[in-house]
């Protein structure tokens, strides 16, 4: 069985500048679903987080060649490190 790979894609930054560290979802019967995502991006990366947050993003699972996208909206995140 081969090792399935995380992508975060931000409309905002033209393409996949982060890196998935960590991630939980959440669905419940007649709720919206939700994604937690822990990401990380390069220092010299210039990302615009209220772009970032206006913007469309895309969670993909990708196994064996196939890619499964999840489309959705920011409504929180947070800047560590410098």
């Amino acid at each position: 069985m081969s090792q399935a790979n995380f992508k975060f894609i931000s409309s905002a930054n033209g393409g996949d500048q982060f890196t998935v560290v960590n991630f939980i979802g959440f669905e419940h019967v007649s709720e919206l679903y939700r994604y937690e995502i822990e990401l990380k991006a390069p220092l010299s990366a210039d990302i615009d987080l209220v772009a970032v947050l206006d913007s469309t993003v895309q969670f993909v699972t990708e196994q064996n060649g196939l890619e499964i996208p999840v489309n959705g909206i920011l409504c929180w995140c947070q800047k560590f490190g410098s």
